[in-house]
């Protein structure tokens, strides 16, 4: 199988948090431009592709900047490994063919080969950084540097992009704050997540966590009643937008007290904006807040787990993620008082 034609693309790279494919300039073309990696721009054409196809199974990948320009190898001294990739025009091009390989990992994932010449060589990240090279290698043992998602381009009208959920940011604890998260994240641990203490809008008033996506559903609600620490899983129930890419979004939140959680329940659901509980000092709190950890796939098993080191983690619901790789900053909707150590983006 390969990506569809006459569909734009925006195709992630799985080589670290998530960039895309990008023209490199300021929406720039021209012959032999270079191609990198840059963080998720919804306006820009240089992140935008389209598939067309050229024989049987062979097939051209074009920017949206300029359909006659695509991804080549660019050639200096020979055909080799690694050989850089650039754009150029296509027409009568054979250093512009590719295939598609198929990826067990996830749906719509492929492996980029170029067809010139039996090479096989696969189009390949540097690393994960805003403008890393892409070049033509060899099969790399880093298999997700040669990994590539095909994400449909939608208007950023009604994107389904997931937002920091509190009117307030105030985070007074990081994901390895040595008051309680340490353990959590430490390099040691068996397994980690990335918690936060969000503290919202004051010490001694109880503010609500809000739907972030356009919908989200209880998963599990333990504590309630119990000595245990009141907890509470939710699940988008479909893949939103998030700085760390597009896939099903999953959180864990502590320390809700009883009055707000004990007239909920599985399968319940929210909408976007919706009020979903108060954040509350359950269990050990010292005071008012939400520990908050977020992960990138969806919601399985019990949904933690107790580390190797005595913390109990987000667990077995995809890849566990930093807070500001889960969401961005609606500045219209959230308030920023203090945001750690973390960087947000803002939502396009």
């Amino acid at each position: 199988m390969a990506p569809l034609t006459n569909t734009t693309y925006r195709i992630r790279s799985y080589a670290g948090v998530g960039r895309y494919l990008n023209v490199y300039g300021n929406e720039q073309v021209s012959s032999n431009r270079n191609v990198c990696l840059w963080s998720l721009d919804t306006s820009a054409n240089s992140q935008k592709w389209n598939v067309q196809l050229y024989s049987t199974n062979v097939y051209k990948i074009t920017t949206a900047l300029n359909s006659s320009y695509g991804l080549n190898y660019y050639w200096s001294s020979g055909l080799g490994n690694p050989g850089n990739c650039d754009i150029y025009p296509h027409s009568g091009n054979t250093d512009a063919t590719v295939e598609f390989v198929d990826n067990p990992h996830d749906e719509n994932i492929y492996r980029i080969k170029l067809t010139r010449g039996g090479t096989n060589l696969y189009l390949t990240a540097a690393s994960d950084a805003d403008g890393a090279n892409v070049s033509w290698e060899y099969r790399n043992a880093n298999t997700y540097a040669q990994d590539w998602k095909f994400e449909a381009v939608t208007s950023t009208s009604g994107v389904n992009y997931a937002v920091y959920p509190t009117k307030h940011m105030n985070i007074t604890q990081n994901h390895y704050g040595a008051y309680s998260h340490s353990n959590n994240s430490a390099s040691t641990a068996n397994y980690k997540d990335y918690p936060v203490d969000e503290a919202c809008q004051a010490a001694n008033t109880r503010s609500y966590m809000y739907c972030p996506c356009d919908k989200m559903e209880i998963k599990r609600i333990t504590g309630v009643g119990q000595s245990s620490t009141n907890t509470i899983w939710l699940q988008s129930t479909e893949k939103v937008y998030m700085p760390c890419g597009y896939d099903y979004l999953t959180m864990m939140v502590i320390h809700p007290n009883d009055d707000t959680l004990q007239d909920l329940y599985v399968g319940q659901k929210f909408n976007r904006g919706d009020p979903m509980f108060l954040e509350g000092d359950d269990g050990h709190a010292t005071g008012y807040h939400f520990h908050i950890s977020a992960a990138k796939g969806t919601y399985t098993s019990s949904g933690w787990i107790q580390n190797s080191l005595g913390a109990w983690v987000l667990y077995g619901c995809g890849t566990n993620v930093t807070i500001s790789d889960a969401f961005y900053l609606d500045s219209g909707f959230t308030t920023v008082i203090n945001s750690s150590t973390y960087t947000f983006i803002n939502k396009p």
